[in-house]
């Protein structure tokens, strides 16, 4: 919490444990606040807890306008050099609020998780694309496409590797095809979805929340 400007929260690699964050370098970075506890993660891992956090410092963004601001200095803000222009000398992807507090389970989960490098796959006979959204609370869309004929397959697995559901299983045409997962009877927690096309395969995760 910035004292000079309440509601805003500043981080510093300083006060992080270790050697702190290399250069050049992707990292998943997560925060949460709750029950009087402000969380900090790196890449799934919780690195900080503040406790004891009254809910008097944190602003209720809901009540009046404000502007949501991230990687900028603030300029009454006491932590950084108001001066440098390039004080954040990095880049963001990707950026997700969410109106509750998620587990580290959860925050570990949304690490995990693949991302798309944007590159086709011209060589394959077939394309999974990532389920959307992810994470989702009741229904996503999973879409495939296939470039001949052949016997098809899309099936649901828990991380154990059991299978908890078939979604498609008939000989298909080649074309582009989509099917949506109602999971509102599904349990919390990650799932592999695997398209076989002609005996090859290809699998990725999928996270339901509550």
């Amino acid at each position: 919490e910035d004292p000079a400007n309440p509601g805003t929260f500043i981080y510093n690699d300083r006060d992080h444990a270790g050697d702190g964050l290399t250069p050049e370098t992707w990292y998943h970075l997560a925060v949460s606040f709750g029950d009087g506890h402000m969380k900090f993660y790196i890449d799934g891992v919780l690195v900080k807890d503040w406790d004891d956090v009254p809910d008097a410092d944190i602003v209720d963004i809901s009540a009046e306008p404000h502007n949501l601001v991230f990687g900028q200095a603030k300029p009454t803000s006491e932590y950084v050099d108001e001066t440098d222009p390039d004080f954040f000398k990095g880049k963001m992807d990707e950026i997700r609020i969410y109106n509750r507090v998620l587990s580290d389970a959860e925050v570990m989960a949304l690490y995990d998780m693949p991302v798309s490098t944007g590159k086709p796959i011209t060589s394959r006979a077939f394309e999974l694309s990532q389920n959307y959204p992810n994470p989702f609370t009741s229904t996503t869309t999973i879409k495939f496409s296939q470039q001949e004929k052949g016997y098809t397959t899309l099936k649901l697995y828990n991380t154990v590797g059991q299978e908890v559901a078939t979604l498609i299983s008939e000989e298909l045409m080649p074309g582009n095809y989509e099917y949506i997962w109602d999971a509102s009877d599904m349990p919390t927690g990650i799932y592999l979805y695997r398209l076989s096309v002609n005996g090859n395969e290809e699998t990725k995760k999928l996270f339901k929340m509550r």
